[in-house]
């Protein structure tokens, strides 16, 4: 069985996770940074993950284009999806928001990564807006982002 996974990672935490993933799934795994490459087309697909970092509410506009433009197609592939937020009470929000409802439906697995907040990777900005709101976290008692391996298996049993 062939596999495809199509992500988008702005600090790497989505990328390694990525990569958790097709070293732990059983057949052939093509992965494509859609930041940094093309996709190839789906013909020699069997199965397609998707998935990306939300930042700011969103998940990256190359990705949710992507999944838009391709909506057919996909819905006829074994489909996961994924998202790497660190506000877990918020993910199905962002689930909604990245994914055509078409997509959602018909997907054998949706689950949410976790995430990590990488403050020595970020712009200038990002930073500034990040240490806002760790503040604010930290006031109100909740807990910042952490990874959630548990996805990962999650999502590597439902497609092996």
């Amino acid at each position: 069985m062939n596999t495809l996974i199509v992500y988008s990672s702005k600090y790497d935490f989505t990328k390694e996770r990525v990569l958790e993933i097709a070293n732990s799934l059983k057949f052939d795994v093509k992965v494509v940074n859609i930041n940094k490459e093309k996709p190839p087309g789906l013909e020699a697909f069997d199965t397609v993950i998707l998935g990306g970092s939300v930042f700011m509410g969103q998940i990256n506009k190359a990705l949710k284009n992507y999944c838009q433009e391709n909506e057919t197609t996909l819905n006829s592939k074994k489909l996961a999806l994924f998202l790497s937020c660190g506000l877990p009470d918020n993910v199905d929000t962002h689930l909604s928001n990245a994914y055509p409802k078409s997509l959602l439906d018909h997907a054998s697995v949706k689950v949410n990564l976790g995430g990590e907040l990488r403050l020595d990777k970020m712009s200038f900005g990002d930073k500034m807006i990040t240490k806002m709101m760790i503040k604010a976290t930290e006031k109100e008692g909740g807990q910042l982002p952490t990874a959630n391996p548990s996805a990962i298996e999650e999502l590597v049993r439902t497609l092996n």
